[in-house]
């Protein structure tokens, strides 16, 4: 399962930690521009890091 995701640099200026709570939903929120979309969608890299 999938606990945490770091993101380091996003678009060379946040840096991210999101912690996944099990049993429950994850709201990720912010401004227009701050990289909510494509955190999510580096989702599935982070499972091929993992498993691989």
């Amino acid at each position: 399962m999938l606990r945490c995701i770091r993101i380091n640099g996003l678009f060379g200026r946040f840096d991210y930690e999101l912690v996944l709570n099990s049993g429950g939903i994850t709201v990720i929120t912010g401004p227009n521009g701050f990289g909510k979309s494509t955190t999510i969608y580096k989702i599935p890299l982070c499972r091929i890091h993992i498993y691989n």
